[in-house]
């Protein structure tokens, strides 16, 4: 258990059995104290880590369409990590916290370069439906090695249970589920909402059209064959 489950119980316990005199107050120090600390450090660290995020991001791309497209991971990796958490009965420590910041880094990241993929074929001369699978099929095979690299080097602190299992499990769950849960969603949707939200790509949806392809193996581009029909 986590010294801040521990110490909450034993304040609802005090404060339920325990009739302290006139002038008498208990005080919790040591590893409470820093506790408590830690999390008045994070109650600004998590605000001013997102406005510097967001900061960086609309410096990269000038947009602010592109910007919330990649922002959308953020919600994502919390989902997942917060999810995970509560299959494995750990509680939301500082630990923890500090693996949800790890994840908007890692997530943003990843999801800055899909769109920059997205927009150098947008560049070329590409729609925005066509943009957007050929960038997230360009970046399926890196985001997978990563995705595996990243949730394998972190199993053994998850299935920890020495001295430190209380700081090492929760961070790696939050980590672990943001990237196993959340990021094969920001797979689909980020190229989904970078189409939705182009005026042009919105407008294609659902319309009939030859459409041209990206080969899989190799990242040609493969153009339809025209319509015999036409002379």
């Amino acid at each position: 258990r986590s010294v801040g489950s521990v110490v909450n119980d034993a304040k609802r316990l005090i404060g339920k059995n325990v009739s302290l005199p006139a002038g008498y107050t208990v005080e919790w120090g040591g590893a409470v104290e820093e506790l408590e600390h830690a999390l008045e450090t994070l109650y600004w660290a998590i605000p001013a880590s997102l406005l510097l995020i967001f900061v960086l991001v609309y410096a990269c791309f000038g947009s602010f369409r592109d910007s919330f497209v990649v922002l959308t991971t953020i919600p994502l990796a919390i989902i997942g990590g917060t999810f995970l958490l509560l299959v494995l009965g750990l509680p939301i420590s500082v630990p923890a916290i500090i693996g949800y910041i790890a994840n908007f880094g890692t997530e943003v990241q990843n999801g800055t370069i899909m769109v920059s993929f997205i927009n150098r074929w947008r560049n070329r001369g590409f729609s925005a439906r066509e943009a957007a699978v050929f960038g997230a099929t360009e970046r399926l095979r890196p985001e997978i090695l990563s995705a595996l690299i990243g949730v394998l080097a972190l199993i053994p602190f998850l299935l920890t249970s020495g001295i430190g299992a209380t700081v090492e499990r929760p961070l790696a769950a939050v980590v672990i589920g943001g990237i196993a849960l959340s990021r094969p969603i920001a797979w689909f949707l980020l190229p989904t909402l970078y189409v939705w939200l182009d005026k042009s790509g919105r407008a294609s949806i659902g319309k009939p059209g030859k459409l041209r392809e990206l080969d899989p193996k190799d990242l040609h581009v493969i153009y339809p064959d025209p319509d015999p029909e036409t002379p």
